[in-house]
């Protein structure tokens, strides 16, 4: 389709109907019916034609701005969030996580407790020390973007570093590009944003790297905010830091965006494995603190808080 848009044929063949005459002349069905296989010499003609009308470089050849260098920090939770956290998992362990709904709310639900920044008494700085520590030391005087899934993750960080700009899904498109202009300008050293705000297009290679406070499922938009800091014309390496609690679902999260290409669906269910396989060795290890009233209240409160729905997360 694309060459008959650019060209007006392909493979010698045009006007209406393209994709039926070439599938005529150079492809054959198999002996079921079910599928079209190309003829002897039909890939040798495709890859001819195509040669003819592009070419292909190496990454070693083009300039494509500097290499990505990726590091993880990890924090432990502290012993009240890790034990709310590991009764929540083992409470949804069982039959409940078969359910897809349920699956997403879950994951949703933990990946907010190793946030540490939505219910009042499950709020905890583990994340948020680190990321101080880093800005206050390896990053002193550094640009960076700091990337975030939720709302209210975005507004506590905001809080903790006064003169960072802020943007959300609900922040105005004037008051984005006033943050974008000001960062870019070295008038605001930290620019904090919400993942799907600014994922296409957005130039922020003023910074010398990007922090994931927390990550979203979606391969496309943690690939698409790294390139963001991103520019041909910079020398050094782009640095990608992750903040990780351990033995929590920021773990599955990266583990998931690895498999690249997979549906939404197959992620769900890839980290829902993970959590009934953790949630399984805490209940081997005897932990006395999974005692089922805590566990019943736990629930309770993420119930009241957020019912079958999921702390807010605004798109773009």
């Amino acid at each position: 389709a694309q060459f008959v848009f650019l060209h007006g044929s392909f493979l010698g063949l045009s006007g209406s109907g393209v994709y039926w005459k070439v599938r005529q002349k150079y492809f054959a069905p198999d002996r079921f019916g079910w599928e079209w296989l190309p003829k002897p010499g039909t890939l040798a003609a495709i890859r001819a034609y195509v040669g003819r009308h592009a070419y292909r470089l190496r990454r070693s050849e083009v300039t494509t701005g500097p290499q990505k260098v990726y590091e993880r920090r990890y924090v432990e939770l502290p012993r009240s969030i890790r034990e709310a956290y590991d009764l929540i998992e083992r409470y949804f362990s069982d039959g409940r996580l078969r359910e897809t709904n349920w699956r997403i709310v879950v994951s949703v639900w933990l990946a907010a407790l190793a946030g540490g920044c939505h219910l009042p008494e499950y709020r905890h700085e583990a994340k948020l020390s680190e990321l101080r520590a880093l800005l206050d030391t390896e990053l002193a005087g550094e640009q960076v973007v700091v990337w975030c899934r939720f709302r209210a993750e975005g507004q506590a960080i905001a809080r903790l570093l006064p003169g960072s700009r802020l943007i959300l899904g609900e922040t105005p498109l004037s008051q984005r590009q006033s943050a974008i202009s000001a960062f870019n300008a070295g008038k605001t050293r930290v620019l904090v944003c919400q993942l799907n705000t600014m994922r296409y297009g957005v130039n922020l290679a003023s910074a010398g790297a990007a922090i994931y406070y927390s990550n979203s499922y979606e391969y496309e938009v943690r690939a698409q905010s790294e390139d963001r800091i991103v520019s041909a014309q910079k020398s050094g390496p782009a640095l990608i830091l992750d903040l990780v609690a351990r033995r929590t679902v920021d773990e599955d999260v990266l583990a998931a965006l690895a498999l690249k290409g997979h549906s939404a669906r197959m992620l769900v269910d890839f980290v829902a494995d993970r959590v009934r396989e953790r949630a399984q060795s805490v209940v081997d290890e005897h932990r006395p603190w999974l005692d089922s009233d805590r566990l019943g209240a736990v629930v309770r409160s993420l119930l009241a808080a957020h019912g079958n729905g999921a702390p807010q997360r605004d798109s773009a």
